[in-house]
């Protein structure tokens, strides 16, 4: 049930997880967190790539979190994902140059260096 889900969801323990204000005003306190994530991030090595792009995937669509990107450092280039009842629904894939904006955070400019550790 939903909660197996959510159970499951929170011992993956993602890369970066965010939760908007309007559902939850605060920062979540204590570990695990126990607020199920409206965004989820995760960034991409050899050694993970199966679990980011099929388990971890599967299991975000299945507890619902509404937004998953995944950061592809070889590539570089950003996954930008929304929930969707048949699956993933792929927004975008941003290549790097200089900053994105990308749902659910579309207020917020990123600037690409700060994602991937570079200058300019």
């Amino acid at each position: 049930g939903v909660l197996a889900v959510v159970g499951a969801l929170l011992k993956l323990r993602p890369d970066v997880a965010g939760w908007l204000r309007e559902r939850c005003p605060e920062p979540p306190r204590g570990f695990p967190v126990r607020v199920l994530p409206d965004w989820v991030c995760e960034v991409l090595s050899p050694s993970n790539l199966a679990r980011d792009r099929v388990h971890k995937r599967r299991v975000y669509h299945q507890a619902k979190v509404g937004h998953y990107w995944i950061v592809d450092i070889q590539r570089e280039v950003i996954t930008v994902m929304r929930w969707a009842e048949a699956g993933w629904l792929v927004l975008d894939v941003l290549p790097v140059d200089g900053v994105f904006r990308a749902p659910p955070f579309e207020a917020a400019a990123i600037a690409w260096n700060a994602v991937f550790g570079k200058d300019g």
